[in-house]
């Protein structure tokens, strides 16, 4: 049929070219080529051979390849060698020109052009975490003064390092009540408890690491709450207003922080702190990794320089930040 068809076409097409003077015969031979290698593909693979082919209809569709996001810091799997140590190389960056490197801010292994000021083609060795413990009280002076001039600068700087954890209860008392509740007295009065209470709380329910400080997510809002100047002037209600502000500033959710000072969860939580809170004659009261920092001249204020006294646990008053 194709045959026949050809014949009667082209005496319609030289018709055609002879009255309208176009050379459509040549547009025809190279229509009859294409057609030709057209039949002559399907007749090879129809019958070629008899190897089985895959029904394409039950095969799975194919999974589309992501499109390459360089520049935009995504996780990849480092180059290796045979022996399996990590290289310098483009790993799994789905942009080849990329280099998978160790990001010493994020901790992970991400794509990034060749910047090596920020990064290190491999994870740098972990400075062994300091554990500085805190016991102290929210609205005691020698603790907030503490707090501004040894805790913020040792965290401004060395976050990284520091396995902190901060007990505000201090020299407060507690007693157990006929239905197992806890009613707590404070040195500085109700509203010292108020503010060790919303201090407990948001360093329980907020305990994760900050990637670009190091810190606790909890200590720019205990910071926030021991600078205030509030604080030294306590008279009258409690100004929940300050909390309200540093729980905002801090990114912290002051509804959870608010449910758990004024329920259950809050009482336990503070009964615990009073237990975990060794006999102490001054606060603040620092222990470092495990061992106390001993008093001043005065006998009632830790000794010495609290960022010194870190970087001599480590071995070193000359720690590499791992940034």
């Amino acid at each position: 049929w194709l045959s026949f068809v050809t014949t009667h076409l082209r005496k319609l097409v030289l018709s055609v070219e002879f009255i309208c003077h176009f050379p459509w015969s040549m547009l025809f031979a190279s229509v009859l080529v294409g057609l030709a290698l057209t039949a002559q593909a399907g007749a090879t693979l129809a019958g070629s051979d008899d190897k089985p082919r895959p029904n394409l209809r039950s095969s799975p569709p194919p999974t589309p390849t992501p499109a390459c996001q360089r520049n935009l810091c995504h996780k990849c799997e480092p180059s290796r060698d045979d022996s399996g140590k990590i290289v310098a190389g483009p790993g799994s960056c789905c942009d080849q020109t990329d280099s998978c490197y160790w990001d010493r801010v994020f901790k992970e292994f991400i794509c990034l052009p060749d910047y090596p000021w920020i990064c290190s083609p491999e994870p740098e060795p972990m400075v062994p975490k300091v554990s500085v413990k805190l016991f102290a009280e929210s609205l005691c002076p020698d603790c907030i003064n503490y707090v501004q001039t040894q805790l913020a600068p040792l965290m401004a700087d060395n976050a990284r390092i520091v396995d902190l954890m901060v007990y505000p209860y201090g020299n407060a008392e507690e007693t157990e009540n006929s239905d197992g509740t806890y009613s707590f007295s404070c040195q500085h009065g109700v509203n010292e408890c108020t503010a060790n209470m919303y201090e407990a709380c948001a360093i329980s329910n907020f305990p994760s690491i900050v990637k670009m400080s190091g810190e606790p997510a909890w200590f720019s809002f205990f910071e926030c709450m021991e600078s205030s100047p509030y604080n030294l002037n306590r008279s009258g209600p409690y100004n929940t207003s300050v909390a309200i502000g540093c729980a905002s500033d801090a990114s912290l959710d002051w509804d959870v922080i608010e449910g758990c000072a004024g329920g259950s969860e809050g009482q336990t939580l503070m009964h615990s702190i009073a237990e975990a809170t060794p006999d102490h004659t001054f606060v603040p009261w620092v222990v470092i990794n495990g061992e106390t920092v001993p008093a001043d001249d005065t006998g009632g204020y830790p000794s010495g320089n609290l960022t010194e006294l870190v970087l001599e646990a480590v071995g070193s008053r000359e720690v590499k930040q791992t940034q």
